[in-house]
C-alpha cells in the first residue's frame, strides 16, 4: 500500500474551501485505505479470537483481493460497517461481531466490475448490499449470491434497490439509503417521507448550486450518501457521519436553498474528515476546549475547527447569495454573523491551541478565507443584526458555562 501525501498547497486550498477536484479526491483516498485495513483488521482479530466467522471473513477478504474493490470501500456502509466491527472484537462482546457480513463485499465489487462470482452468506432474513440494496428472503438463514455479469441475484428472494438520484453539470449520483447499520432502524425512509419528494428538494437545491460550481463541485467529489432523518420540530438536523465517510444524514430540507445550504456546509465536514484520516491535527490530546458560536456546548479544538471550516462555507454561500442577488436582505445578515462568529473562534483557536504543520496549514487557509469575507461590504443594519445574534448566543453560553475562553 503506498503512503498517501498531500502538498501544503493542497492544504491550504483545502482550508480556504478552495480544493479543486483532484485535490479532493486524493485526500479523500485515504479513507478507502483505512477500510481496508480495517477489513484486515477483522479477519485478524476474529483469527486470534477463534470466532466462529473467522474462516468465511478470512476466505472473502482473500476474495476481494482478486476483485477491483475500490468502488466498494468507498461506499459509506462499508467504512462504517468496518470501524463497528473493529470496536467490536476488541472488546467483551466481541462473539457477537457480525464478522460473516464481510462475505457480500465480493459480490458486490463483482457487481460494480461487471463479473462473476458466486458466495454463500446468512440472511437474516435480509441481505444487504452496501450501496445497492438488500435481498429479502422469506425466513433466516445461509444462501448464495450469484453475480453474472455484473448482475446480483438470489433465488426465492425479492430484491429492493436503494434509491439513487442522478444529477447534471455537474454529475452526480446520490444514494438515498437508510443504513440502518449506520443510522439504526428507526432513522430510515420507512414511514418518513416517499423519495419522490427528497428527489424534487433535491433537485431544487442542486439548481441554487448551478450559482456555487465550487460546492457542487465538492459535493459530487465527496458525498456518496443521504441519509433521511424524520422530521424534527426543532428545525433544520444534518451531520456528516465521520465514520460513514461521504454520507450525510439529514432531516429533509423544506426548500431548494435550505437543501443547498445544507450541502455548502456537511461537504466541508467531509473535507476536514478526509484530511483528519491522513493527519493529526493538533499536538495535544484535545483537552481544552473552545466557544463554537454555533453550538450550546464547549468544544475541543478539532471539533472548533471543523466547525469554523463549515460555517466559513455557511458564509461563502450567503455571499454569493448576495452576489447574485438572491435574497438580499436575509443573506448579507447571514454573511455577517457567520464570518464574524468563524473569525471569533479561529482567533481563540488560533491564540491557544497546538495545530501540527498539517493543522497549520488548514488554519491558515480558513484565515484566508475569513479575511477576504470579511471585506465584503454589508449594510450597518446587517452588521448590527448579525452582531446582536452572536452576542445573544455568547449570553447563553455564558449563562450555562461561565466565561468563554478567550
Amino acid at each position: 500500500m503506498s503512503p498517501h501525501r498531500l502538498p501544503a498547497s493542497a492544504l491550504l486550498a483545502i482550508g480556504r474551501g478552495a480544493a479543486d477536484v483532484p485535490t479532493l479526491l486524493a485526500a479523500a483516498r485515504g479513507r478507502v485505505s483505512r477500510t481496508w485495513l480495517l477489513l484486515k483488521a477483522i479477519v485478524v482479530l476474529a483469527e486470534e479470537r477463534s470466532h466462529p466467522g473467522a474462516a468465511a471473513a478470512a476466505d472473502a477478504l482473500a476474495a476481494l483481493r482478486g476483485l477491483s474493490a475500490t468502488e466498494v470501500l468507498r461506499y459509506p456502509e462499508v467504512s462504517s460497517w468496518a470501524s463497528a466491527t473493529v470496536r467490536r472484537l476488541m472488546g467483551p462482546d466481541w462473539v457477537t461481531a457480525r464478522v460473516d457480513r464481510l462475505a457480500v463485499l465480493p459480490a458486490v465489487a463483482a457487481v460494480s466490475g461487471g463479473t462473476d462470482v458466486e458466495v454463500s452468506v446468512r440472511a437474516d432474513p435480509e441481505v444487504r448490499l452496501p450501496g445497492l440494496g438488500r435481498f429479502v428472503l422469506p425466513s433466516p438463514g445461509q444462501t448464495t449470491i450469484v453475480v453474472r455479469a455484473g448482475v446480483a441475484g438470489v433465488a426465492g428472494a425479492d430484491w429492493r434497490p436503494v434509491t439513487r438520484i442522478g444529477l447534471d453539470d455537474p454529475v452526480w449520483s446520490v444514494a438515498l439509503d437508510d443504513m440502518s447499520d449506520v443510522s439504526g432502524p428507526d432513522h430510515g425512509l420507512g414511514g418518513v417521507l416517499p423519495a419522490e419528494s427528497w428527489e424534487s428538494v433535491l433537485r431544487a437545491g442542486w439548481w441554487v448550486l448551478d450559482d456555487h460550481p465550487g460546492v457542487a463541485d465538492t459535493v459530487a467529489a465527496l458525498v456518496r450518501t443521504l441519509v433521511p432523518l424524520p422530521h424534527s420540530t426543532s428545525g433544520p438536523v444534518s451531520a456528516a457521519l465521520t465514520t460513514a465517510f461521504g454520507a450525510i444524514a439529514l432531516v429533509r430540507p423544506t426548500s431548494g436553498v435550505a437543501f443547498a445550504l445544507t450541502l455548502a456546509h456537511e461537504s466541508r465536514h467531509v473535507a476536514i474528515t478526509a484530511v483528519a484520516d491522513l493527519f493529526p491535527l493538533f499536538k495535544d490530546g484535545g483537552e481544552a476546549v473552545f466557544y463554537a458560536p454555533w453550538r450550546s456546548d464547549p468544544r475541543p479544538a478539532f471539533g472548533v475547527l471543523h466547525g469554523i471550516h463549515a460555517h466559513l462555507g455557511v458564509a461563502r454561500f450567503w455571499a454569493r447569495r448576495l452576489a447574485v442577488g438572491a435574497d438580499p436582505a436575509i443573506a448579507e445578515i447571514e454573511l455577517a454573523r457567520w464570518r464574524s462568529a468563524a473569525s471569533l473562534a479561529l482567533d481563540a483557536l488560533t491564540s491557544a491551541a497546538e495545530p501540527t504543520e498539517a493543522g497549520s496549514l488548514l488554519l491558515t487557509g480558513m484565515a484566508d478565507e475569513a479575511a477576504e469575507l470579511a471585506d465584503i461590504p454589508v449594510s450597518a443594519t446587517a452588521r448590527a443584526e448579525a452582531d446582536t445574534r452572536n452576542h445573544a448566543h455568547l449570553a447563553r453560553w455564558e449563562h450555562a458555562h461561565g466565561p468563554a475562553p478567550r
